[in-house]
C-alpha cells in the first residue's frame, strides 16, 4: 500500500514524532510511506501549501492519507480573505483516495472549513482521538465514528543512559504556555537546591516574542537574574539565577537521550486540556530511559501495564493557572530522593506502543478487516487491555491484510 502523511506542523516533537511513528509502523507492515508537504517544511515550520492542482494530482497517487493536522490556520485566513477554500481542503475534496485525521486537542472546534473538510466524499467515515471530548464544537454529524487511542505510537527500544551525576532537573517539552516551563521556574525556591534546572524544545519564531523569549522576560519581571540582555524575538539559549538556581534554555533538540543525560527528574505540565487521559512523548522517553518523572495526576494512566511506575502525580495541578506551588516543589524533591525505579515491563510497553498495531487501527476500514473475534481476557497483549479498558468498543487483535 502506498501511503501519504498530508503535511506536519513541526519538525520535531509532539505530532511530528506522531507521524514519524506511524511512518515506522507502516514500514514494517512491509508498506510504502511518503510525506506530502510543502518544501518549507525542512525548515520548523510550514508557511503555505503548494499549488491547488499540484496537491491534488500529488493525492490522487496514494492508497491511503493521513492528514497529521485537519486545521491549517494560515492557510485558512488566507483563503478567507481570498473568498476560496483553501488548497488543503479542495484537495482532500477532489481526490479519489480514502483519507482519515487525528484530533489530538480541543483546539479545532473554531476552525472555520471543518464542515467543507469533513463533507469530502472521499473521507473514510472515522477518525482517531487521543481522549475524549476534544470534538465538542466540531460537525460530529459528519465525523463519523470515534476510535480512542489513549497510547500513543512509539517503538520503545531500550537506550541506557550514560553513568552520571543527575545533577539537573529537566523539561523537554516544546516551549510553548500550556506547557509549564514558567511554573516549573517560579517553584525553584522550593526544589532541592543541589540541583539545577534545563529546559530543551523548540519555540515558534516569528514577529513576536518567541516562546523561549517571553518566558525569559517573564523570570526577569519576577526577579530573576540575567548578565545580559536576551533577544525575545529569537530562540536562543539564556541562562539566568532564580530561586538559588541556574536555570538553562538550552535550545532545541534532536537527541533525547543526549538532552536526557544526568537528569534527577523529568517534568511535564501540560495543562489538562490538551493532555487528559495519557503520557505525552517527553515523559515516555524519560521514563522508559530509568528516569523520575512528575506529571499532573490528570495524565491518568488506566490501561497500562500494572507494575510500579517512576512517575508522580501532581493532584492538584489543572493548568499553568491552576496549580499549587509547594506540591510541585515536594513532589519534584521526592521524585529526586526516590531516585531510579526498578527496570520497566518493556515487552508490555512495546506491545502497548506499538506503531504497527495502531495503523491497523489507523487504517482498519480500508486496508484491514475486521474479524471481531476477541482474545480471551488471559491471552490479551498489553495493546488488548488497554484498548478495551479504556472504551472504544473493539479490541485489536484479529485484523488479516486484504490488500
Amino acid at each position: 500500500m502506498k501511503v501519504a502523511l498530508y503535511g506536519l506542523p513541526h519538525v520535531y516533537g509532539g505530532t511530528a514524532t506522531w507521524a514519524r511513528e506511524v511512518a515506522s509502523g507502516f514500514l514494517s507492515l512491509g508498506d510504502e510511506v511518503h510525506l506530502v508537504a510543502h518544501p518549507k517544511e525542512k525548515r520548523d515550520y510550514e508557511k503555505v501549501f503548494l499549488k491547488e492542482v499540484e496537491y491534488t494530482e500529488d493525492l490522487d497517487q496514494f492508497d491511503f492519507i493521513i492528514l497529521v493536522y485537519c486545521q491549517r490556520t494560515m492557510d485558512d485566513k488566507k483563503a478567507e480573505k481570498e473568498e476560496r477554500l483553501p488548497y488543503y481542503i479542495h484537495a482532500l475534496r477532489c481526490t479519489k483516495t480514502p483519507w482519515t485525521t487525528l484530533i489530538h486537542g480541543p483546539h479545532y472546534a473554531k476552525a472555520r472549513y471543518l464542515r467543507e473538510l469533513f463533507s469530502s466524499p472521499s473521507y473514510v467515515g472515522y477518525y482517531l482521538a487521543t481522549a475524549a471530548g476534544y470534538t465538542i464544537g466540531m460537525p460530529t454529524d459528519l465525523m463519523g465514528e470515534e476510535i480512542r487511542a489513549p497510547f500513543l505510537p512509539l517503538a520503545i527500544t531500550k537506550e541506557l543512559l550514560p553513568g552520571g551525576t543527575h545533577k539537573s532537573v529537566k523539561m523537554t517539552s516544546r516551549i510553548a504556555g500550556n506547557k509549564g516551563q514558567a511554573a516549573l521556574c517560579l517553584a525553584a525556591d522550593l526544589i532541592n537546591p543541589d540541583v539545577d534546572i534545563q529546559l530543551y524544545g523548540d519555540t515558534i519564531v516569528g514577529g513576536f516574542p518567541s516562546g523561549s523569549g517571553d518566558l525569559w522576560k517573564k523570570l526577569i519581571e519576577k526577579g530573576a537574574k540575567c548578565s545580559y540582555e536576551v533577544n525575545i524575538f529569537k530562540a536562543e539559549p539564556w541562562v539566568i539565577t532564580y530561586g538559588g538556581h541556574w536555570i538553562n534554555y538550552e535550545g532545541p533538540f534532536r537527541s533525547e537521550t543526549n538532552a536526557l543525560i544526568d537528569t534527577a527528574c523529568h517534568v511535564n505540565l501540560t495543562s489538562n486540556k490538551f493532555t487528559w487521559g495519557h503520557l505525552e512523548y517527553s515523559t515516555l522517553a524519560a521514563f522508559l530511559r530509568g528516569i523520575p518523572c512528575v506529571v499532573p495526576a490528570h495524565m491518568d494512566i488506566v490501561g497500562y501495564p500494572d507494575f510500579e511506575l517512576p512517575v508522580f502525580s501532581l493532584r492538584y495541578y489543572e493548568s499553568v493557572r491552576k496549580h499549587n506551588r509547594e506540591e510541585l516543589g515536594n513532589t519534584i524533591n521526592f521524585a529526586i530522593r526516590h531516585g531510579p525505579p526498578e527496570p520497566a515491563n518493556l515487552a508490555e510497553w512495546r506491545d502497548i506502543h506499538s506503531p504497527a498495531k495502531y495503523v491497523k487501527l489507523l487504517t482498519r476500514s480500508y486496508t484491514f478487516e475486521y474479524r471481531g473475534i476477541a482474545p480471551e481476557p488471559s491471552n490479551q497483549t498489553g495493546f488488548d487491555k488497554a484498548l478495551n479498558i479504556w472504551g472504544s468498543g473493539r479490541i485489536d487483535g484479529s485484523y488479516s491484510r486484504v490488500s
